[in-house]
């Protein structure tokens, strides 16, 4: 919840086209924000156009047992429980077929949270629950990142990520410490960056937090972990 992320297990590679280095919004951004698209489309179609089955109270519901039985029991996001008791969060589930659905259903979350207080929409999860596989989420994920970066949407907002098999780089699949990471659906949390800079000052010292996420999942072990991901807390 609290946008705070290690190094995931797919690396980001430096991309250049043509010769020129593309990544810091050069003139040949364009370009590539086209030759991205079909990387895309390559990559994760097939999982897109595959019509998963699954009603949105049911995912609605797996999220909000994620939050208010694993997140908010033990702590893992400081910022998460103020939002959710003042119901501040807002959830939407993605039901598109293409790559293109997915970036306005992203661009249509943004332009709500712009025009929407904080008081009365404070942040934004989006459910992708035709991502199973994690590898075609990092690469929408990474997508989203790439068009924040281009509109400059990015000093506006950030993005963390979750997903059931969420996997840090370098951590065998099966460590406890994915589970900081871990939701019971594909998700992108969209946090507005103004709200994260005040809370992140009135909190003090946030580097301390993955640390310590960390250690209370080795401390519960998969089974306890398994039993709250489940509403059994």
């Amino acid at each position: 919840m609290c946008g705070f992320t290690l190094t995931l297990r797919k690396k980001r590679l430096r991309i250049y086209l043509f010769g020129l280095d593309i990544n810091q919004g050069s003139w040949a951004a364009k370009t590539y924000q086209a030759l991205r698209l079909n990387i895309f489309k390559f990559f994760v179609s097939d999982t897109f156009m595959i019509k998963k089955s699954f009603a949105h109270d049911d995912v609605m519901r797996l999220i909000h047992t994620w939050l208010s039985q694993f997140v908010l029991p033990l702590n893992l996001c400081p910022f998460a429980r103020e939002p959710f008791e003042k119901d501040t969060i807002r959830i939407s589930v993605f039901d598109g077929e293409t790559p293109k659905a997915a970036l306005d259903f992203f661009k249509n979350e943004l332009a709500l949270l712009q025009t929407t207080s904080v008081s009365e929409l404070e942040t934004s999860l989006l459910a992708f629950p035709q991502l199973t596989e994690f590898e075609s989420y990092l690469g929408l994920l990474d997508y989203l990142n790439d068009h924040l970066l281009e509109s400059q949407a990015n000093e506006t907002f950030q993005l963390a990520s979750f997903h059931p098999e969420y996997v840090f780089e370098g951590v065998e699949e099966g460590d406890a410490s994915n589970y900081t990471n871990r939701a019971p659906v594909p998700i992108v949390h969209i946090l507005r960056q103004e709200e994260m800079t005040k809370r992140i000052a009135e909190y003090g010292d946030v580097s301390v937090i993955p640390e310590r996420n960390i250690a209370k999942m080795y401390r519960l072990g998969e089974a306890e972990i398994q039993r709250l991901l489940n509403g059994e807390g």
